[in-house]
């Protein structure tokens, strides 16, 4: 896949957070970046944010949402 595309995580902040949680708001050991959004040419990368945020202490999935700004 990285052959005909590009992370934009990677062309942008480079975030290696792990996106994966499992529901628990502490690491656990082996967690990594899991969860990535590709573009190809024609797109370009302008931002990308994971997203942490809880609902009432919940969270909405066992992985953090991303987000990524591009323009095409």
């Amino acid at each position: 896949m990285v052959e005909d595309f590009y992370d934009v995580n990677k062309a942008t902040v480079c975030d290696r957070r792990f996106t994966y949680h499992g529901y628990s708001i502490q690491p656990k050991e082996g967690q990594e970046h899991i969860d990535y959004c590709f573009v190809n040419d024609g797109v370009i990368p302008k931002g990308f944010e994971i997203i942490t945020k809880t609902f009432d202490g919940k969270f909405a999935s066992d992985h953090y949402a991303i987000l990524a700004e591009v323009e095409i």
